[in-house]
C-alpha cells in the first residue's frame, strides 16, 4: 500500500513538472508588454488615458512620441490634455490623435500659464494628425486652446470639426500666451462658423495672446484668421498675429474658393 501512495505522488510530482514547459511560453508570449521607449530615447504612448497623465507630470528632458493611432470617444467632462508640466515635447510619429466627444471640454489640447507644447511630425510623409470633434460644447470648439503657455509647432495636421453653426470654432485659439508656427496644416472647414487661427481677449486674464506665423497651410470656411480686441475703459487689449509666411485659403459657404 505504501509503495502505491508513493508511486503515486512521484506520478504527480513528474507530471507538475511538465506543466510549465507546456504553459509559460503561451502566456508569456500573450502578456509580453509594449515597449516603454524607443531605440532613439522617446518615451512611446500608447492610449489617451497615458497622454493625459504625461501632459501633465512630462520632465523638461523627456521627449513623448505616439507609438500607435488613438481614437477616443466619449461623453464625459474634463478628459481634455491638459498641458500643466514645464514642457512637453510630442511627436505625432505619423500617427493619429482623434477624440470625438459630446461633452464641455472645448479643445483636445489645453495649455496652461507658464507651460509649453512642442509639438510636431516627424513621419516623412506628414501623416501625423490631431482631430478634435464636438457638437456639445458652448464655447470655441479648438484643437489646441492656448491660456498662457507656448505653443510652438512644426508639422502635422490639425482639424477641427463643429457641425453647430451657433458655436465657434478654431484650429488654434489663444486668450493669452503665445503660439509660433513653423508648418503644418490646419483646417477649420469643417466647422461652419471656425477659422483656422483665432486670437481673442479674455474678460478675465486681459492679456494679448499672439501668433506668429512662419509657414503652413490654413483653410477656413469664413476668415483664415481672426484676432480680436478688448476695450476695457483706461486700456485696449490688442491680441496680435505675425504672418511671415505660408498659405491661406478661404472656402466659402456657396462654395466658391
Amino acid at each position: 500500500m505504501k509503495k502505491r501512495i508513493l508511486s503515486l505522488l512521484l506520478t504527480l510530482v513528474m507530471l507538475i513538472g511538465l506543466v510549465p514547459t507546456a504553459v509559460i511560453p503561451a502566456f508569456a508570449e500573450e502578456s509580453e508588454e509594449q515597449p516603454k521607449v524607443d531605440s532613439k530615447g522617446y518615451i512611446l504612448i500608447w492610449s489617451y488615458e497615458q497622454l493625459v497623465s504625461v501632459a501633465q507630470n512630462a520632465r523638461i528632458n523627456e521627449s513623448y512620441r505616439l507609438a500607435t493611432d488613438i481614437y477616443q470617444t466619449d461623453n464625459s467632462n474634463d478628459l481634455g490634455i491638459w498641458v500643466r508640466c514645464d514642457s512637453l515635447w510630442l511627436d505625432l510619429n505619423g500617427h493619429v490623435l482623434s477624440r470625438e466627444t459630446s461633452s464641455l471640454d472645448s479643445a483636445l489640447f489645453f495649455v496652461c500659464d507658464g507651460s509649453t507644447l512642442n509639438i510636431y511630425d516627424s513621419s516623412p510623409d506628414s501623416t501625423g494628425t490631431c482631430i478634435y470633434n464636438n457638437d456639445y460644447v458652448s464655447d470655441t470648439c479648438s484643437v489646441i486652446n492656448n491660456s498662457g503657455g507656448n505653443v510652438i509647432i512644426n508639422g502635422g495636421n490639425y482639424i477641427v470639426k463643429m457641425d453647430n453653426p451657433s458655436v465657434k470654432a478654431a484650429v488654434l485659439y489663444g486668450t493669452s500666451g503665445e503660439f509660433t508656427v513653423y508648418d503644418g496644416y490646419f483646417d477649420s472647414t469643417q466647422a461652419s462658423n471656425g477659422n483656422a487661427v483665432k486670437m481673442h481677449y479674455s474678460n478675465s486674464l486681459y492679456d494679448e495672446p499672439n501668433c506668429t506665423i512662419y509657414g503652413g497651410r490654413f483653410y477656413s470656411q469664413r476668415t483664415c484668421i481672426e484676432a480680436r480686441s478688448l476695450a476695457n475703459y483706461s486700456d485696449v487689449y490688442y491680441p496680435y498675429v505675425f504672418v511671415l509666411g505660408g498659405e491661406f485659403y478661404t472656402k466659402r459657404i456657396n462654395g466658391d474658393e
